[in-house]
């Protein structure tokens, strides 16, 4: 009889965790609403263990423009990385040139939890990365109790977003991608969000880090984030991608045992210095 009652107490405390909506609307609410353009300056600390242990910093300046428009500028030993996000569309200049690869990595995706700061728009976008935000659960991870969405707790292979359960914050996104690899089927990339502080009346992580298979390979280290007037110039793809534009012949060898261009050498270089890949 008393093992029957912890199971119908076990199903009955499940059955008032609340409904994903919900938990998305509060914490659109805490995290707050903002208009105009906010701008980050920040460290990126990239970690490798090719061919030992190693960490590089980078200083980064951000700018975040509610809730579709992202942009990332990176300067370092007179190199320059500009990463541009406008609904949707990417862009990517390094060193003056364009990078015509360029696309939306798992690196980036940090930006987004803190882009969509709009109930619908946050459900829209967690749908579209294959959550499912009617099935919520409660967690624990590192001695926080969390709503999870998207996820059946203690179940980690989906995709899910955990929300701190006393404060409404997120601090956990899980990124469960398929892959050709038998022996490894899944790939998992997550984000942690740390140390959230109140910026001009609004919330902003001090601390991010990004895993992959649970390795740390990342970490931004936020210093401020200040609200400035909004500037199209910084945010216009079609102006920038003519100012960066690089013609066809530089792009290409016509011999392919000529191997790579000068620039595609650069561009490639570049992009590993970074791991933007």
């Amino acid at each position: 009889m008393l093992f029957l009652w912890f199971i119908v107490l076990a199903h009955a405390t499940q059955a008032y965790v609340l409904n994903g909506h919900h938990i998305l609307d509060l914490t659109v609410k805490t995290i707050g609403t903002a208009s105009g353009c906010f701008s980050g300056t920040q460290t990126l600390v990239v970690y490798t263990d090719d061919p030992e242990p190693k960490e590089t910093r980078f200083n980064e300046t951000v700018y975040y423009v509610f809730p579709e428009r992202f942009r990332s500028d990176i300067t370092s030993d007179g190199q320059q990385r500009i990463y541009l996000s406008v609904q949707g569309n990417v862009l990517g200049i390094v060193d003056g040139h364009q990078d015509t690869e360029a696309s939306e990595s798992l690196h980036n995706t940090y930006k987004d939890i803190l882009l969509y700061r709009n109930r619908l728009m946050l459900e829209r976008y967690l749908t579209s990365k294959g959550v499912n935000v009617t099935i919520s659960s409660l967690g624990r991870f590192e001695d926080i109790s969390a709503f999870v969405i998207g996820g059946d707790y203690p179940d980690q292979s989906t995709t899910q977003l955990w929300i701190n359960k006393d404060t409404f914050l997120p601090f956990r996104w899980i990124l469960v991608e398929q892959r050709n690899d038998a022996t490894h089927p899944k790939a998992c990339f997550e984000v942690r969000y740390k140390d959230w502080r109140q910026f001009n009346k609004i919330w902003f992580p001090k601390q991010i880090e990004m895993y992959e298979d649970g390795k740390r390979i990342r970490q931004i280290l936020v210093q401020d984030i200040t609200a400035l007037p909004y500037e199209e110039s910084l945010f216009d793809i079609m102006t920038i991608q003519r100012q960066y534009s690089v013609p066809q012949k530089e792009l290409s060898s016509p011999n392919k045992e000529e191997g790579m261009s000068d620039v595609q050498k650069m561009l490639e270089e570049f992009k590993k210095k970074y791991k933007m890949e």
